[in-house]
This record gives C-alpha cells, sequence and structure tokens, in this order.
C-alpha cells in the first residue's frame, strides 16, 4: 500500500509540511484540517466497522484542543469509502498518520512551542498502528490490495479536500 499511494502521501505532506506549526495560526490551520477531514471519516468507522477493528477516535481530542484555543469546531462534509473499497486501506492510512504526528509533536517541544497537544500526544493511535502492522504486513491477493489501496486513497483525498476547505476559510 505504501508505495500504490507513494504519490498521494507526499501531495498531502507537502501541502501540510509548510505549515509553522510553532506558530499559533499555523498549528491552529493544522488542526482545524486535521478536524475537518477526520470527523467524518471517524464517524463512517463508528457506522461501519466492528468496534475490534476502528482505531482510536481522535476528533474528540482535536475538538478539546481547538476549544483549548478559543475555536470553534470548522464544518466538515461527508465520508463515505467507495465501493468496493477495503476498510483496511482506510484504517492504514488514518493510524499511519501517527507516525507524522509523533515527528510534529517531538518538532513542537524542541522549539518550545505553547499550546494544546492532547491530539499530537496521544498515544493509543500509535499503540494502535503497531498492532495494525502485522495485519497489513501478511501477504494479500492482489485484488484486496487493490481494494485496500481504495481505501487509502480515499482517506488521503479526504484529508486533501479539507485541506483544500480549510485554506480557503477565512473564518479562522
Amino acid at each position: 500500500m505504501k508505495r500504490e499511494t507513494r504519490e498521494s502521501h507526499d501531495r498531502l505532506d507537502a501541502a501540510m509540511g509548510d505549515w509553522p506549526v510553532d506558530s499559533r495560526e499555523g498549528y491552529a490551520t493544522f488542526l482545524l484540517t486535521q478536524y475537518r477531514a477526520r470527523a467524518p471519516i471517524e464517524g463512517w468507522i463508528a457506522r461501519a466497522l466492528p468496534e475490534t477493528q476502528a482505531p482510536p477516535a481522535q476528533a474528540p481530542l482535536i475538538a478539546r484542543d481547538l476549544a483549548e484555543l478559543g475555536l470553534a469546531l470548522p464544518h466538515s462534509t461527508a465520508f463515505a469509502l467507495p465501493q468496493g473499497a477495503e476498510p483496511i486501506g482506510l484504517v492504514w492510512a488514518l493510524a499511519g498518520s501517527s507516525l507524522g504526528n509523533r515527528a510534529m509533536l517531538h518538532q513542537r517541544r524542541k522549539i518550545g512551542a505553547a499550546g494544546p497537544e492532547r491530539f499530537l500526544a496521544d498515544p493509543a493511535m500509535s499503540a494502535f498502528f503497531s498492532g495494525l502492522r502485522a495485519r497489513i504486513e501478511r501477504p494479500a491477493s492482489a485484488e484486496l490490495a487493490s481494494r485496500a489501496v481504495a481505501g487509502a486513497q480515499a482517506v488521503f483525498s479526504a484529508f486533501l479536500a479539507a485541506l483544500t476547505d480549510q485554506t480557503r476559510n477565512t473564518d479562522r
């Protein structure tokens, strides 16, 4: 999956990587975008996946961080996994983002950035991702792998759309 989604992942990293997370405005934009993307995806997960397969919800942590910054929750659009896509790809893409969150948290602490960090500091997603790796590293049929990639691409698309919506939003 990593190879097949590299282009989407790189596009998202490039778009989000330029935000100065050491500034209040940059960090707020990051959190608003995260919430805008994650809330609908997590809503879909809550309706569609068994609890044993669902990654830990992160939107409530982001909501608390935003509230502490004095920001209202942004509007988010609906999310649905495309027909035929495999949810394991969605879960992999969502949980894998915890690696970037850890790096961002380290960077913020290194420079002494202030602000709420419940979302970045929460260990639940990293622990979930560690357990997920054994499942996704098993051999899979080409069909299942293709469907999993479609699930992952849906997540990347949702984040890119949320990023575009958030950067157009002037209500920050």
